[in-house]
């Protein structure tokens, strides 16, 4: 389900990167505004869908931790998607340039979300 979640979230990045690049806009400058602008509907996309299964505490609700946890993940994975987008526009166009920062980001932002925003739910533990 990730990767349902993801692919929608990446036509979503992808056209607006590739309107901004038209628009103007450097890449590198359209990758920040494109990636960020997309991280709310992954954020509730992931909640409902990919993460349900593990319990009450991530099936929808919004904790602040969790929330927190969210944004370091996806500044991160943004940080990642700069640099590898950058180093890939030495050698290639825009788009597919675009193409390897998601190939490079999507299995860490996958590892880290899962592993520290929806964290599953502890058996006998109280939610607060």
């Amino acid at each position: 389900m990730f990767a349902a979640v993801g692919a929608e979230s990446t036509v979503f990045d992808v056209s607006a990167f590739w309107a901004l690049t038209l628009a103007g806009l450097h890449p590198i400058v359209a990758n920040v505004l494109s990636y960020s602008s997309v991280g709310f509907l992954n954020y509730c996309l992931n909640a409902r869908f990919t993460f349900a299964h593990r319990g009450e505490a991530s099936a929808g609700v919004a904790s602040w931790r969790r929330m927190a946890a969210f944004a370091a993940v996806k500044t991160l994975a943004l940080a990642l998607s700069t640099l590898s987008l950058a180093a890939a526009l030495v050698y290639l166009p825009p788009l597919p340039s675009k193409g390897v920062s998601i190939v490079v980001t999507f299995a860490v932002s996958f590892l880290l979300s899962s592993r520290l925003v929806f964290v599953p739910r502890s058996t006998g533990s109280s939610v607060s």
